[in-house]
């Protein structure tokens, strides 16, 4: 629907935006599952990586929020130290963020269907209109990965007292645009092809 570094930039500014804006909340929670030092958070930082590469390479589906969190309470349970109630927190997520997910998804596509349907545009119009809500859904998308996704990325380095908050945030939102981009370039073989932005 758009150019390759159109997408790129958008999802790029938007991840960037997601994780300075609302990253704070995913931080705070994963930062608040145990207590680290800074071996531990690099040590943790590795297996969840090791986990996520080996499971992509077997074309495994994989969750990086699941991947890190593993990974945290490994460190837990070295330190002797589980903290069940952010744990309890993050599990009734994990259960509650499908079912919403399909809930919301029913609900969104009867009321856009029928908004779309009584619309009385042409052809051009309509090809505009799904165009724009494209890249309006896409740019959302990456808003929410760098909102959520910035956690599991910076969040053990907050809990060591490596980094701040703030600081976290800008770091692994940077981290996951720049990613972003290489993989959309990867993917693409031909950066003047047109793609979609996620």
């Amino acid at each position: 629907m758009i150019k390759f570094w159109t997408a790129a930039l958008l999802a790029s500014i938007f991840v960037i935006l997601g994780a300075l804006i609302s990253g704070q909340a995913g931080i705070e929670t994963l930062k608040g599952l145990t207590s680290f030092d800074l071996f531990q958070a690099v040590i943790s930082s590795i297996a969840a990586a090791l986990t996520i590469s080996v499971m992509t390479f077997f074309g495994l589906p994989v969750s990086t929020s699941q991947a890190v969190v593993g990974a945290i309470i490994g460190i837990d349970i070295i330190n002797s130290q589980l903290h069940l109630a952010g744990l309890s927190k993050v599990f009734i997520c994990w259960f509650t963020t499908p079912v919403g997910g399909a809930l919301i998804t029913m609900i969104l596509y009867k009321i856009l269907a029928f908004v779309y349907n009584h619309l009385k545009i042409g052809l051009f119009g309509s090809d505009q209109l799904l165009r724009t809500c494209l890249i309006i859904s896409g740019s959302y998308g990456a808003y929410v990965l760098g909102a959520n996704n910035v956690a599991n990325v910076t969040a053990v380095f907050v809990g060591a007292g490596t980094l701040s908050i703030s600081g976290a945030a800008l770091i692994g939102g940077l981290s996951i645009a720049f990613g972003n981009s290489y993989i959309l370039k990867a993917g693409n073989g031909n950066h003047r092809q047109k793609v979609g932005i996620t």
